[in-house]
């Protein structure tokens, strides 16, 4: 028996684009984890689409560091490079810094119910133990955040450039208390905002974001298999038995 697609894919809409966005979430969420094989012929049968929109994919994914392709040898998940997170938590840091600020003066009864919802996702999905849920629900108030300052599109450039960033962070959200202490922190970026004081608002947010990469750098020393810079050799990885 054939296996039957276990992706949506919506056939008015742009495939190359939806298979991208399919794979750079299951790798930015580790279900396809570092190291992992990426087979073509697989993911044909996965998401029941042809060959070409799943090169066209490999290929940004690729361009993005997030898939090795080594010719000859196979393609695979990249490892995480901790030069790369540190690259991605400086562009995050400068452009959330900047954006807040402006953020601060544009804050209202809308914007507060809006973060406030975002709030309650990620605390019910911590307390439920769903730490995806809560991830998404995280990045969804850094971005309301971001795009208030009225710049759309900035937090593209932020997400972009967070990719490794973000996985480690999925391995931080499983260490215990972790969701937990940053809807607090969340918490205290809103509260900030109401004040409307951008000073108040960028210390705030800064609290968190140390915070989220010293936890990203403990959770990266529990998984050295995980990491580019741990390695002992720059071969690829095999697939798993």
């Amino acid at each position: 028996m054939e296996p039957q697609p276990t992706a949506n894919i919506d056939r008015h809409r742009n495939i190359g684009d939806q298979v991208y966005e399919i794979l750079r979430g299951q790798i930015v969420r580790l279900e396809l984890p570092p190291g992992e094989p990426i087979n073509e012929r697989a993911l044909v049968a996965r998401l029941g689409v042809s060959r070409t929109p799943i090169r066209a994919a490999i290929s940004r994914l690729s361009d993005e560091g997030l898939i090795d392709i080594q010719p000859n040898v196979g393609t695979y998940v990249s490892r995480i490079e901790i030069a790369k997170v540190e690259e991605g938590r400086l562009i995050r840091d400068s452009l959330e810094r900047a954006t807040i600020r402006q953020a601060a003066a544009h804050f209202d009864k809308a914007a507060e119910t809006a973060l406030q919802q975002c709030l309650k996702r990620h605390d019910k999905a911590a307390n439920e133990n769903r730490p995806k849920e809560a991830m998404a629900a995280d990045d969804e108030f850094h971005q309301r955040i971001s795009e208030l300052s009225g710049h759309l599109s900035i937090w593209a450039t932020i997400r972009r450039a967070k990719a490794d960033f973000d996985r480690l962070r999925h391995l931080a959200t499983l260490m215990p208390g972790r969701n937990e202490e940053t809807v607090d922190e969340h918490n205290a970026i809103l509260m900030a905002l109401r004040h409307g004081d951008p000073a108040q608002c960028e210390r705030a947010l800064q609290h968190h974001l140390d915070r989220a990469y010293e936890m990203i750098l403990k959770a990266a020393r529990h998984h050295p298999d995980y990491i580019a810079d741990l390695k002992s050799d720059n071969s690829p990885a095999r697939p798993r038995n």
